[in-house]
């Protein structure tokens, strides 16, 4: 998998935000880019993110960019011993 971070995203997507919705009907997540104040781009989000933890973008491969998802990442974990 592939992570970049969001500012990385509006700029491949040319996005001056990213807005992060619920829907009324379903109460899903999802996430849209928005261009001169036009929704532009609709992206899966992670349905438990927390914004007060770090958020990327994750994906598998060029080909597959867009069907990525808006996550929480975890810290890596450091190592336990370097030889």
């Amino acid at each position: 998998m592939i992570f970049i971070e969001i500012a990385e995203l509006k700029s491949r997507l040319n996005s001056q935000s990213i807005n992060l919705i619920e829907s009324p009907k379903t109460q899903k997540l999802f996430a849209v880019a928005m261009k001169n104040g036009t929704e532009e781009v609709a992206l899966k989000v992670e349905q438990s993110i927390d914004t007060n933890l770090p958020v990327k973008f994750m994906y598998e491969s060029a080909e597959t960019f867009m069907e990525g998802c808006i996550v929480n990442v975890k810290p890596s974990n450091p190592p336990r011993h370097t030889w």
